[in-house]
């Protein structure tokens, strides 16, 4: 550890290329004290507003805070599902919005997609980092069930999202609460790439770029913003009566009290 409280990228290269040059994708990370950042202050310097990038609380018993924290942004991969139609953007970092239909139906194109995004990690290593260090992230909606079950026919939704979403990102902060550190963490995948794989050590000093100016970003002032002014309340408008909206919720009572309905 440096006089800073720094720590080098680690694993060594020589560690690196030795998976690396076998096909395996590899994670490389650094690790540092955390007591200088909010995640909220961390998340603001590391994305800048950035598509895909999101922040997730881990949350114990509905109030307490957990131990992690992960940011994660820059993703090489993002998969998104509307019924049985999935789609794949495998150039999400130079073409953020170009999806190409998977062939295969929503449920085997994920189950295929988190097949792929695997990275098996030396248990040596695996204690030193936090069990989220990759990955894909994301969401279900509510109605992903109807993949699995058959439900009737529903309202069209008012909203153009999908019923699922998944980002793979290539660069993760995760702030450990217990510990008070963050690990900065980068996935290597040598088959990510839309060029093919690089050399080992082409990769290897690009994953250490990304971490170096990760944290420069974290060692920066957090930018100010200017204040919005003479913003006006909007208007929300109800898409329902006030009597049919009373009847659902009567449905909904029944449907409790028969059992159907449980938290």
């Amino acid at each position: 550890m440096r006089d800073d409280g720094y720590h080098a990228p680690a694993p060594d290269f020589s560690s690196f290329q030795k998976g690396y040059d076998q096909g395996q994708p590899q994670l490389v990370y650094r690790r540092f004290a955390g007591d200088l950042d909010t995640p909220v202050s961390a998340y603001l310097k590391l994305t800048q507003d950035q598509d895909d990038s999101f922040l997730l609380e881990s949350v114990e018993g509905g109030e307490n805070l957990g131990r992690y924290t992960t940011i994660g942004m820059r993703p090489d991969l993002i998969w998104r599902a509307q019924g049985q139609k999935a789609e794949i953007n495998r150039e999400a970092q130079n073409h953020p919005y170009i999806f190409k239909e998977d062939p295969l139906p929503t449920l085997a194109s994920l189950k295929a997609v988190l097949e792929a995004s695997k990275i098996d990690v030396d248990p040596e290593l695996a204690h030193r980092l936090p069990p989220m260090a990759a990955g894909l992230f994301g969401y279900f909606g509510y109605d992903f069930v109807r993949l699995t079950e058959h439900l009737p026919d529903r309202p069209p939704s008012p909203f153009d999202v999908p019923d699922g979403y998944f980002v793979r990102p290539t660069l993760l902060a995760i702030f450990d609460h217990v510990k008070r550190e963050v690990v900065l963490i980068t996935p290597v995948r040598p088959d990510a790439g839309p060029e093919g794989k690089k050399d080992a050590k082409i990769a290897y000093d690009e994953a250490s770029d990304i971490l170096s100016n990760a944290l420069h970003a974290l060692r920066q002032p957090l930018a100010e913003k200017d204040e919005a002014k003479d913003l006006t309340a909007p208007e929300f408008t109800s898409n329902i009566l006030p009597t049919d909206y009373e009847n659902i919720v009567l449905k909904a009572k029944d449907y409790i009290a028969a059992g159907d309905i449980f938290q």
